[in-house]
Parts: C-alpha cells; sequence; structure tokens
C-alpha cells in the first residue's frame, strides 16, 4: 500500500474527491471579523538530518511567481486556523483549488485544515476566502491540546530517525523502511467514516487509525523527517471513489 520509493495516495473520501461541491461561492459580501490562533511549531525544522525544506515541498515547487505568493499567504494563514476573510489576491477559481489542495497536501502536519472552503469576489476581482470557525476539523480549544500529542509522537520519531542516520553505512533505504514498518506497526486501517481525523496524519501517527489518505499523509510527514522528497497523488478507483 506504499511504495518505498514513492508515496501514492487513492482517496476514498467521497467529500475530498468531489471538493468541487464542497466549494461556495458567496454571491454577496458578509462582514466577517478575522482572527488567528498562534502557530504551532511541531519542531520539524530543528531535525538532525537533512529535513526537507519547505521550498522543495512537492506541490510548492509546481507553483508559479503568483501561485506561490498565494499559496504562502494562505500556508501562513491556515497555520494559524485564521476565521474569517484571507485575500488571495488576483487568481482564477481553478488557481485557488489547485493552491488551497497544495497547502494541504504539503503539511499533512496541519491536520485541522478541512477539506473544503468558502469564498467570493471583491470588487477588484479578487479572490476572497472565507474560513468559518466550524469548518475546521477540530476547534481553536482542542487543536492546542491535540498538537501537542502530535509534537511528541514526531519528536520520538524524529529520534529514531537520528539514530538511524548515526548508523555507518545507512542508506535511504533504512529511513524507508523504518517508516514503512513504523506504520505497519502502529496504525489500523478504520472503517469509521464518521470520524474525520482518519483521513489526516494525526488519525494515524496519534490514534492509530487511518484510511488509505491518513496513512499517506502520515508517511508524507515521516519522509519529510528524514530528508526524503515526496508527494501525495491523488488517484481515482473503480467504484468512482
Amino acid at each position: 500500500f506504499l511504495s518505498l520509493w514513492k508515496l501514492y495516495r487513492i482517496n476514498i473520501n467521497k467529500r475530498q474527491y468531489k471538493m468541487k461541491k464542497n466549494i461556495k461561492k458567496q454571491k454577496s459580501p458578509s462582514k466577517v471579523k478575522t482572527t488567528s490562533d498562534k502557530e504551532v511549531d511541531f519542531g520539524l525544522a530543528s531535525c538532525q538530518l537533512s529535513y526537507v525544506l519547505p521550498k522543495n515541498y512537492y506541490y510548492a515547487s509546481q507553483l508559479n511567481g503568483k501561485e506561490l505568493t498565494a499559496y504562502k499567504k494562505l500556508k501562513n494563514a491556515l497555520a494559524k486556523r485564521t476565521v474569517g476573510k484571507i485575500n488571495m489576491g488576483d487568481i482564477t477559481e481553478k488557481q485557488l483549488r489547485l493552491i488551497y489542495t497544495a497547502v494541504r497536501d504539503d503539511y499533512p502536519e496541519y491536520f485541522w485544515i478541512p477539506s473544503h472552503y468558502s469564498y467570493k469576489k471583491d470588487s477588484s476581482d479578487n479572490i476572497i476566502l472565507v474560513m468559518a470557525d466550524d469548518e475546521y476539523t477540530v476547534s481553536s480549544s482542542k487543536r492546542d491540546e491535540m498538537a501537542g500529542k502530535l509534537k511528541t509522537t514526531i519528536s520520538k520519531i524524529k529520534s529514531d530517525l537520528e539514530k538511524i542516520a548515526a548508523t555507518d553505512g545507512h542508506t535511504v533505504y533504512d529511513f524507508e523502511q523504518y517508516i514503512l514498518n513504523w506504520l505497519c506497526k502502529n496504525v489500523e486501517y478504520s472503517d469509521n467514516n464518521k470520524d474525520d481525523l482518519i483521513y489526516t496524519a494525526y488519525g494515524a501517527l496519534v490514534n492509530g487509525s487511518a484510511v488509505c489518505e491518513g496513512y499517506a499523509r502520515a508517511a508524507s510527514l515521516m519522509f519529510n523527517l528524514a530528508g526524503i522528497e515526496n508527494g501525495l497523488v491523488n488517484g481515482k478507483g473503480t467504484d468512482g471513489v
């Protein structure tokens, strides 16, 4: 289910595959107060390995100048669980879908990012993303507590990877084998489609319960720690999912 050299994901979450239907275009402006929480530092950059830098994340590297500017702005906003308006600038609706998905897939540690969003256009034809508090996967109060648990798990995995790196003659394969074995040992496939966390890295790494999307996001996060460039790949199953 996970290749040692490439990370593939077949998205069985129908809500994610039907993302266009989950995007709401607001026809009339509404007064929305914009608030943000503090950004969570998961300690990824402090890893002693050749950590994959954000500029080398797969989807970020595929964007052009205007798209990358909007991508960075959106990343900063979603990292802080911003509620309210986010001015994405002069981009198309297609670019908005691309950028939103790129941030979500490049940063699997941000488990609170929802698969859907709302937007409108202002008088200058700029795209204005509107994030409602109840659209996020978890509440503001729960996010900090849950982020702490994920950070603890990341710290343990990081320590294991650093031990491998300190071994003479180690190769990339050793990191990949560790990641695959860790997921097989610590995560079980879930049939509980009422739990949004099974589609996240948090579900796999902390709760030990996930579907293939959760496995893939967890693996992507671990690959980043190990310095192995990777990317999530969407697929379509034979049942139309």
